[in-house]
């Protein structure tokens, strides 16, 4: 969203506007490419910034050199971060992802063990940055590679910031993997009150339900760009039942998700979560 622009208005833009309806996170990913179900339907390209206009490595994504960083892409990515300091937002970020046709370096590689150590050693000055190994990762079979990521990462952050893994219950429920992980990001989309129940008893940790709706856009319910969608009742009932049970909650708009980044409208939505924040907050939950 902030790539060309020195000043990352856009960025500004969207930050100020969500902030008023009580946001106080972004979930982002340090590097995707593009996802191909949330293009417009008429194929125009409209406030559609998949694939971005800079890569995370040199080369191309057909042609990486994993070896080197692309400075520039990394630069926009620091004024980025800067902002959300600035204006009071945690950084949820995913490391990885693997269902946004990003071209990854070989795992257990010199150039992975770079990209990681790499993120790593920048990212840490902010204090506002969480790690999670990757979007959904339980699409990585290779659970001890999904370890060794994690140990990198430790072993590299000298602040010790806080770490998950996105909805991968096989990983973080793994004795062994006890002490790398700091609390459980999920996307449960059913039962959302016993559920949140369930994961609270099973151990003492805070549950994060990053994802369980998807407000359609302006449009209604044939306004959407993913494999679901959400009336903006049926979603903020469902947050409701997720902090009810004790764990938090994460908003998904349609129109601020994925590659579709379009803040002109402001979904109803909004306000809803604003009182639901408001209510929470109020009573020092």
């Amino acid at each position: 969203l902030g790539i060309g622009d020195p000043e990352v208005r856009k960025v500004r833009e969207l930050l100020t506007q969500i902030k008023h309806f009580g946001v106080n996170q972004i979930i982002m990913q340090a590097y995707a490419h593009n996802a191909e179900w949330c293009k417009h339907k008429d194929g125009s390209k409209t406030n559609d910034y998949g694939p971005p206009a800079l890569y995370a490595w040199e080369g191309t994504n057909d042609e990486p050199n994993h070896e080197r960083m692309n400075l520039d892409y990394f630069a926009n990515l620091d004024r980025v971060m800067q902002v959300m300091l600035d204006e009071g937002f945690t950084v949820h970020l995913f490391l990885k992802v693997y269902n946004k046709f990003v071209n990854w370096p070989a795992p257990y590689s010199p150039a992975d063990d770079l990209y990681f150590t790499y993120i790593t050693a920048r990212y840490q000055a902010f204090p506002n940055v969480i790690w999670d190994y990757s979007k959904e990762t339980y699409y990585e079979l290779d659970k001890n590679y999904v370890a060794s990521r994690l140990l990198l990462v430790k072993a590299t952050d000298g602040y010790r910031r806080l770490t998950t893994v996105h909805d991968d219950r096989l990983f973080y429920g793994a004795a062994q993997n006890a002490g790398l992980l700091d609390f459980a990001t999920l996307q449960q989309h059913n039962e959302f009150y016993a559920s949140a129940l369930l994961e609270r008893a099973a151990r003492p940790w805070p549950i994060f339900n990053s994802e369980f709706g998807y407000e359609s856009g302006p449009g209604g319910l044939d306004d959407y760009f993913a494999w679901s969608n959400n009336t903006v009742e049926d979603f903020i009932d469902r947050a409701y039942q997720v902090a009810m049970a004790g764990a938090y909650i994460g908003y998904y708009y349609n129109y601020t998700a994925w590659n579709i980044i379009d803040y002109s409208h402001i979904p109803p939505g909004y306000k809803l979560f604003k009182i639901l924040h408001d209510i929470f907050t109020s009573l020092r939950w």
